[in-house]
C-alpha cells in the first residue's frame, strides 16, 4: 500500500502526501503545496450562500426517468448537510474530466451524443432553475477532486485494516491518485 501521512486534526488541518503515481518520476507530492493558496483565494470569494447540500451529488446517485431525459430521483442522502451549493455542483462536475475507469465518469464516452450537456450548459441550467448566479472557479474544482481523493484514501485504509470490504479497497488508491492528479492539474492551470 502507498504510504499516507497525515498531520493535524480534521479537514482544515489535514496535510496529505502520497508517494508515487501522482506526478512523473514518482517524487513525493504534497497535495496542499499550491492548493492551500488556491483554497485561501477561494474562501475570500465566498458569497455567503448556504443551502441543503447532498454531499455525494453525482450521476451514480441519480435515477433517470425511463422515457424522458430527466432525473426522477436523487438517492443516497446520508452525507447531506448545510453548505454552499457549489460544493455539490463542483463535485458533480468531476464527471466531465474523469474517465469510466475513474468511478464511472464521462471523459471517454460520447456523452454529447447521449444528450448530456457540457459543464457550461449544466451551470446555466442550474442557475436558471435555482435563481442563482454561481460561477465554478478552480478552487471549487480542485477542492472537489482532492475531497474525492481523500474519500478513496479512507476506503483504502479501512480495507487494509479489514474494516471495509476488500473489494471496495481494491482500486481505492488508484482512484485516490487519479483524483489527486486531476486536482493538481486544476491547481497548476489556475
Amino acid at each position: 500500500m502507498v504510504p499516507v501521512t497525515a498531520a493535524g486534526t480534521g479537514w482544515p488541518g489535514r496535510r496529505l502526501c502520497w508517494d508515487g503515481g501522482l506526478l512523473p518520476g514518482n517524487e513525493p507530492v504534497d497535495l496542499w503545496a499550491d492548493g492551500v493558496q488556491l483554497c485561501r483565494a477561494g474562501s475570500r470569494q465566498h458569497d455567503g450562500a448556504c443551502t441543503i447540500t447532498h454531499g455525494d451529488f453525482r450521476i451514480g446517485n441519480m435515477m433517470f426517468h425511463r422515457d424522458r431525459p430527466e432525473v426522477a430521483a436523487v438517492l443516497d442522502w446520508e452525507l447531506s448537510m448545510l453548505g454552499h451549493p457549489m460544493a455539490d455542483l463542483s463535485f458533480f462536475y468531476l464527471c466531465w474530466p474523469s474517465r469510466q475507469d475513474e468511478y464511472g465518469r464521462l471523459a471517454d464516452l460520447s456523452w454529447q451524443a447521449m444528450g448530456i450537456p457540457n459543464k457550461a450548459e449544466f451551470l446555466t441550467e442550474y442557475n436558471a432553475r435555482s435563481g442563482g448566479r454561481h460561477v465554478l472557479t478552480p478552487f471549487h474544482e480542485a477542492f472537489a477532486f482532492f475531497r474525492f481523493g481523500l474519500i478513496f484514501i479512507g476506503i483504502a485504509e479501512r480495507a487494509a485494516q479489514d474494516n471495509a470490504a476488500r473489494d471496495a479497497g481494491k482500486h481505492a488508491m488508484r482512484l485516490a491518485r487519479a483524483f489527486g492528479r486531476h486536482g493538481m492539474e486544476v491547481v497548476a492551470a489556475a
